[in-house]
Parts: C-alpha cells; sequence; structure tokens
C-alpha cells in the first residue's frame, strides 16, 4: 500500500507550522542578562539594625540612587556578628548586580583581621563599587580592641566609612553604572548637607580607588589588632 505524497506533505506542514508558535516564543522571551541593567530591583544589604549612622547613609544613597535608575533598591537590614554575616550574604550572591552590601570600616577594614572564622575573603569574594562617606572620631568596635593611641600608632586615623560592594565578578559595565551614580548622590549637595547633619563627610571614591581604599585599612586594622593580641573565634 502506497503512502499518499499529500498526505505525507499535509502532516510535515502541519508540523512545521504547530512548531512556529513555540519557536516565536522562544525567539521573543526577553533575555534578563542582555536588557539594560538594572532591569528589576536592588538590594542593598545593611548589617545592622534600621537606626544609626550605616542604616541613615544607605537610605540616604538608595533613593537617589533608585531615582536616577528608575528601579528600587531596597534597604535590606540583616544585622549580626559585626556586619559579618551581611557580607558573607552578597559574597555568595549571584554576581548580577542585583545584591549589594554596604561594606563598611567593620566589615571590610577591622572584621578580616578580628574574627578568626570569616566565610569570605575582603578583597577576593568583592567587587568594590564606591565609597560614599566618612565620620571622623573613635571607632568602637569591641572592646577588646583598642584604640590607635592605645595601641601605639597615635598617627594612624580612625573613624567610620561607608561604601557600596558586590560580589566577586561583576560585569565591569555593573560596576561603571554603580559607580557613577553613588558617586554622584554621595556628591550632590543634598547629600553633603543630609550627611553633615550626622558629622559625616561626603568622600566618594569610584571602584579603583576604593578597592586600594580597602586595601589599606585592612592594612591598617591588621597592624593594629594584631599588636594587641585581640582576636574573636
Amino acid at each position: 500500500m502506497r503512502a499518499n505524497p499529500s498526505t505525507g506533505r499535509s502532516l510535515g506542514a502541519a508540523t512545521v507550522v504547530g512548531a512556529l508558535p513555540l519557536a516565536v516564543l522562544l525567539q521573543a522571551a526577553p533575555d534578563a542578562s542582555a536588557q539594560p541593567y538594572p532591569a528589576k530591583s536592588m538590594h542593598l544589604v545593611v548589617g545592622v539594625p534600621p537606626g544609626g549612622a550605616a542604616d541613615f547613609t544607605a537610605r540616604v544613597i538608595s533613593q537617589q540612587v533608585q531615582d536616577a535608575l528608575g528601579q528600587s533598591m531596597l534597604v535590606d537590614n540583616r544585622p549580626g556578628a559585626g556586619g559579618t554575616l551581611a557580607s558573607e550574604t552578597v559574597a555568595r550572591a549571584s554576581a548580577d548586580g542585583y545584591t549589594l552590601l554596604l561594606s563598611s570600616s567593620s566589615t571590610h577594614g577591622v572584621a578580616p583581621a578580628l574574627y578568626r572564622k570569616l566565610g569570605w575573603d575582603a578583597q577576593k569574594d568583592f567587587t568594590h563599587v564606591a565609597l560614599i562617606n566618612t565620620i571622623p572620631g573613635v571607632m568602637a568596635v569591641h572592646q577588646a580592641v583598642p584604640t590607635m593611641a592605645e595601641s601605639g600608632h597615635p598617627g594612624l586615623e580612625g573613624g567610620l566609612w561607608y561604601g557600596v560592594s558586590g560580589p566577586a565578578r561583576l560585569d565591569p559595565a555593573v560596576v561603571e553604572v554603580l559607580a557613577r551614580e553613588v558617586v554622584k548622590a554621595a556628591s550632590s549637595a543634598d547629600t553633603r548637607e543630609r550627611f553633615a547633619s550626622v558629622g559625616a563627610f561626603s568622600t566618594p571614591l569610584g571602584p579603583r580607588e576604593y578597592t586600594a581604599f580597602i586595601a589599606r585599612e585592612l592594612a591598617k586594622w591588621g597592624e593594629v589588632i594584631r599588636a594587641s593580641g585581640a582576636r574573636i573565634d
């Protein structure tokens, strides 16, 4: 019994026609990685409870950044262990620019030298985007850590500082967007005035400068804490 050629052609055509909508849908489906950044809400993780200088800094900057980029930047407070838990959360997050950290003198200055066991490296596991501000004065990090003068380093400057960092290997294009807007926000007259109201100074630095700044802070606090013998398990 011979197959009907016309039937075969009809079935073949039907198969092609039936497959077209799926192919079209697959081609039309949006690729999130190809969309301009940011394509959705960003989260700025803060390692302290609401209130205080860190939370204030995060909220001032996040508001201006989200206004500029057209996507929400949500402040996500995750307190505990001097900000080290929040830092670990971001270090392990996807390097897509949507989970960021309010890095600080505590998380990326003192903690790496003070804590014996951390689940992250302050330099290798992060992309440092921008410094925001500094607050001169005595830095209270832990009773066991001496002041600069007490440790025999009166010439070294203490104080608090805050910036924005993300997971390691952030796309340079994403870093460029974030750094531009964070530096712009920190440089504005309104931000400077608001920071001044709590004794802070806008000291914006871009990615390269902020990364170098953190390296110096790690070296400084490492020296102080080693001299003091203070460590936390």
